[in-house]
């Protein structure tokens, strides 16, 4: 019988972080996976002869530098690549906006919209840069309930700051900085990801927050990509927890955490081996670890209850894809250009994001009636709108690039129109693309 300090279920960035944390710690650990590698959902696929993708996850910026510079994962392969510029929102009319890392190109191009909307963008980002001196330590400590939140607040401006971001819409918000609808709805595509609610909605101005937290290689609000496809961050971590002594069993799925005298005290593995450990850390979705590998009569009844009713139908769609060539969008000429280098959104207006997100919520509602199978409960899928996250990235050791990208694209006048990329010698004129949302 096998032993270990910890046991974690689970090798996704998540688990493979513990892992590392505790192994440096001095704790003997052990990581069990029920896939053949590790990752999770984080994982970099080869959908076609010489087209490499982030399958699920395809964006890094929430990965805390903290925690790359604690477990010295550069060391172990880890390169990460910001966007820029951040973010290309497209229009009907041939026009559009870039969302540049500086703000001083950005306000350039909203001033093409707004001359009024470009002398407020400093003032938004100002306002942004005090919600993110709130939040940002926050991220690596335990939750902070409400009351306590409210507690740390300094003065009544603080306050205020607070009560618009919990309570606003991301239009209400986006109303008292701008005026240009064409500006608003640029922003407003940033209010949609990840849940059901349109730009309308209560509570959607936070979501606004999201975008801020990215950060890579200290760039706040930064976004970007893995060198090698978001596969190669848990390839790096797990390669770091080896170093350090961790032990990573893959194709080992848990049936059952064993528990003795309330406590957890090891894992039995499907076909009945068992290991032993003092603590067994679980980063499986609680549903799995409380309905599925506790016994019924390990928990109180009012506590599955509550785990039960977890409303857990996902809030995204991604489609991986291969296309012969980059898109020539009919607003922007040039292939590749900078609206190739991060994400794209089209929503041309808040009204068209809303309904989108109304259409999204109603297709979600009827699909989660149908049960998906073993392997699709873990990575099942839903498209939320017709609003569109796309990202392109260059495929390490091809002349071609990844696309990614978020929901279900409803025609439009600027959708991209075929055009040919003249190609170097001896170089590959195909881009690996892939579509999808966020992870």
């Amino acid at each position: 019988m096998v032993s270990a300090d910890i046991i974690v279920i689970g090798a996704g960035h998540n688990g493979l972080v513990a892992a590392n944390y505790l192994a440096k710690a001095g704790l003997r650990v052990l990581v069990v996976e029920r896939s053949d590698r590790v990752g999770g959902a984080c994982v970099t696929d080869e959908i076609a002869p010489g087209f490499k993708v982030s399958a699920a996850a395809y964006v890094s910026g929430l990965f805390r530098p903290q925690i790359i510079e604690d477990l010295e994962l550069a060391k172990f392969g880890l390169r990460q690549v910001a966007f820029d510029p951040q973010g290309f929102c497209p229009f009907p009319d041939g026009k559009y906006l870039m969302l540049w890392s500086d703000g001083e190109k950005t306000a350039r191009e909203i001033a093409k919209f707004s001359k009024k909307d470009a002398a407020a963008y400093p003032e938004y980002e100002a306002m942004w840069a005090e919600v993110y001196d709130l939040v940002e330590p926050m991220l690596l400590a335990p939750p902070v309930p409400i009351a306590e939140l409210v507690s740390l607040l300094r003065g009544p401006e603080a306050e205020d700051l607070l009560r618009r971001l919990l309570f606003y819409s991301a239009e209400e918000l986006l109303d008292e900085y701008f005026e240009s609808d064409q500006v608003k709805a640029a922003f407003a595509n940033e209010s949609v990801i990840g849940h059901f609610s349109g730009p309308s909605a209560p509570g959607t101005a936070f979501t606004l927050a999201h975008n801020l937290l990215g950060n890579i290689d200290g760039q706040v609000g930064g976004w970007g990509l893995v060198l090698g496809g978001m596969g190669a961050l848990p390839d790096a971590l797990a390669a770091a927890a080896r170093a350090r002594g961790v032990e990573i069993l893959l194709r080992s799925p848990v049936e059952r955490v064993r528990v003795r005298g309330g406590r957890a005290v090891g894992v039995r593995l499907e076909g009945g081996r068992t290991i032993d450990a003092k603590v067994v850390v679980s980063t499986a979705d609680p549903k799995r670890t409380f309905l599925q590998m506790l016994e019924p009569d390990q928990l109180p009844a009012e506590f599955r209850r509550s785990v039960g009713a977890i409303k857990m139908h996902g809030a995204a769609m991604k489609v991986n894809c291969a296309l012969s060539e980059l898109p020539c969008w009919n607003a922007a000429d040039g292939t590749p250009g900078p609206q190739h280098r991060g994400s794209t959104y089209i929503g041309p207006s808040i009204d068209y994001v809303e309904d989108a997100s109304i259409r999204g919520s109603r297709s979600s509602r009827r699909a989660s009636s149908i049960r998906p199978s073993r392997r699709a409960e873990s990575t099942r899928s839903r498209s939320t709108c017709s609003t569109a996250r796309t990202t392109w990235h260059p495929v390490p050791g091809t002349n071609s690039r990844s696309r990614t990208g978020t929901g279900s694209l409803r025609p439009w006048r600027s959708t991209p129109r075929t055009c040919r990329r003249r190609s170097s010698p001896g170089t590959s004129s195909r881009p690996s693309t892939s579509s999808g949302g966020s992870g």
